[in-house]
């Protein structure tokens, strides 16, 4: 109800009415920041340290807001006494102590001197294996080394560039790809599905990645497997003598390609590390990765994000969902922005601190701050598990920052946990990914080994074939004609006899598994009497009213009595074999044959 008064009475102060106190009689309290106060008709443009005169020039009408108090300007989103303000320069204005470069090669630097309000400037250049470039919209010197594209929580997306953006809607999309898909470049893409089920709830549960001949998909649905044409296969596993390999990495199932395009995916977050040689060849949701987070994703200067949103979705059938534009009350918004929920992320002698230089954590703030306020399904330790996960990614320092009573991560039998450790002990020889960086997850004890998913003595390991790994005493058939049948007898151990299809049955995968399946008949379904999906899968709604349908039948013109099936409002009638059967809605459980009705399971 506050927020609904809020929005009308913001609306009625644009529109130039004057609203008096609602708040005091309605109970809907706005907590205001340290030096500030509430107005219900504040200035809409305050008083800050680089315009000290703004209020007394402001046209705009007036506007619901916490206001500075007297002797106080706003500076950074705070409000401070006029000797804690910063420095103008060049019409710009920097907190006390900001440190900034004023040319777009980076060769001088500056910094605000806090106490004479004066910008002090020296010659300076980037370091070794940095390059000069824009990013998250700051000029300066940031490291020349692979790009990273985040998505992450309640449907927050960041570029390789550095710009922020939501996507909303039950849709899938191109993540990235190398555009245009010809020249010396491999090609590939990277496609993941939002699903969501409300203006509130999202999530991305796979990823699916097209690259060196394979179809690859990650998901949680999987336990400690990926999906490769179709087939799921226990990690690691290694492809085409290493040109693609797949393994676990701290919390994270992992896909590196010899090229250097790793995709890393886990429930709370998912990230594509792309090398520099595809800098401005990449679109998609990612962006061109061109150092320039403007022109992400945007068609042409016309374009608006939403429209250019659109335009990489793959999926034909979309639905989009009403963004919730609601916000937190003064009391949650509080709460949440407290040291013990998302402030932890901001922090400067926390746990994430180290961190900070190196990714930035006001991003993650602010999307923490969304998704708790909309009551989603993301929780705080999924959050902060990300910016974890992407500070990791990029060989930042994390200190400890679970505990028995805070986000604390259990762990399966014969393994423990630890925050940074890059030591992986499979049960053999590990993908050796081109880089290895410390990860937080759950780790085998001394004398134990990753056989798929749990942790086994090495007595109990299973064996490596083509590059798979499989479990003891598992069985598979490892080639497309299922002419082969093996099975892992021992550690590292496999034997193979020819084998050949009973009659009947054909080789196929099904359900992620290759074995001789009997043809799989299809199906024709129909939903609430008007929701319809046919033998090939297509969808369509048709209103039926009264009238009788033919819903299949068979069409051997050879064929003296056909199968037919004929759909009617809350009846089904079909005629097999010459006989008559019908099975109606108001005598449910029971079929009528040759006029007479019986019961169904009297008839199996």
């Amino acid at each position: 109800m506050c927020m609904v008064l809020a929005a009308y009475a913001n609306t009625c102060q644009r529109l130039g009415a004057r609203v008096q106190n609602w708040r005091t009689i309605t109970k809907c309290t706005m907590a205001c920041p340290m030096n500030s106060h509430y107005e219900i008709c504040g200035s809409a443009c305050p008083a800050t340290c680089g315009n000290p005169e703004a209020h007394r020039n402001c046209t705009q009408p007036c506007v619901e807001s916490c206001q500075c108090n007297g002797g106080y300007l706003l500076s950074g989103g705070e409000c401070v006494p006029h000797s804690k303000c910063g420095c103008l320069h060049q019409g710009s204005y920097y907190l006390p102590k900001e440190i900034f470069w004023v040319d777009e090669h980076c060769q001088e630097k500056c910094v605000c001197q806090p106490n004479s309000k004066k910008i002090m400037c020296a010659l300076s250049r980037c370091q070794n294996g940095e390059v000069c470039k824009v990013l998250n919209g700051v000029l300066g010197c940031h490291m020349d080394g692979p790009g990273l594209c985040i998505a992450k929580g309640d449907p927050h997306y960041t570029t390789f560039d550095g710009r922020n953006f939501d996507v909303y809607g039950n849709c899938s999309y191109l993540l990235t790809s190398h555009c245009p898909t010809w020249g010396d470049f491999e090609d590939f893409n990277v496609e993941v599905p939002n699903q969501m089920k409300d203006a509130t709830n999202v999530s991305f549960r796979r990823v699916k990645i097209m690259v060196s001949g394979y179809s690859i998909e990650l998901s949680n649905d999987w336990s400690n497997r990926v999906m490769v044409n179709g087939l799921l296969l226990r990690l690691p596993s290694v492809l085409s003598r290493g040109k693609v390999k797949l393994f676990k990495t701290g919390l994270s199932k992992c896909m590196e390609t010899d090229f250097g395009l790793v995709v890393t995916y886990s429930p709370e977050i998912l990230t594509v590390k792309m090398p520099k040689i595809f800098s401005g060849n990449l679109c998609g949701l990612c962006g061109n990765f061109n150092a320039n987070p403007e022109d992400d994703l945007m068609l042409d200067d016309e374009s608006d994000i939403s429209e250019a949103i659109k335009y990489w979705q793959t999926s034909k059938e979309c639905v989009d969902v009403p963004i919730d534009t609601s916000v937190c009350n003064s009391q949650d918004m509080a709460l949440y922005q407290g040291k013990d929920f998302c402030g932890r992320l901001l922090d400067k002698e926390g746990a994430f601190q180290s961190c900070h230089k190196t990714v930035d954590p006001q991003d993650f703030y602010d999307d923490c701050i969304h998704d708790l306020c909309h009551g989603n399904q993301t929780t705080l330790c999924q959050i902060l598990s990300g910016y974890v996960a992407v500070c990791q990614e990029v060989g930042a320092i994390i200190d400890e920052w679970r505990a028995s009573t805070f986000c604390d991560l259990s762990c399966p039998p014969n393994s423990e946990y630890q925050l940074c450790s890059s030591h992986i002990s499979n049960c053999l020889e590990s993908p050796s990914p081109r880089e290895v960086r410390c990860k937080e997850g759950c780790f085998c004890r001394p004398g134990f080994f990753y056989s798929g998913d749990p942790c086994v003595p090495d007595s109990e390991c299973g064996c490596i074939y083509n590059g798979v790994y499989h479990e003891i005493h598992e069985s598979f058939y490892p080639d497309e004609g299922c002419q082969q049948h093996c099975s892992c007898v021992g550690h590292n151990t496999v034997q193979c006899t020819n084998n050949t299809c009973p009659n009947g049955t054909n080789c196929a995968i099904r359900d992620g598994h290759r074995a001789c399946h009997a043809p799989q008949p299809f199906k024709c379904s129909v939903m609430g009497g008007r929701h319809f999906r046919n033998y090939d899968g297509h969808s369509f709604d048709f209103n039926m009213g009264n009238c009788r349908y033919v819903l299949s039948q068979t069409c051997d013109g050879e064929e003296s009595d056909p199968i037919i099936v004929i759909i009617q409002q809350g009846r089904l009638y079909l005629r097999i074999r010459g006989v008559n059967i019908s099975l109606e809605m108001e005598h449910l459980g029971k079929v009528k044959t040759l006029g007479f009705l019986s019961i169904m399971e009297d008839l199996i």
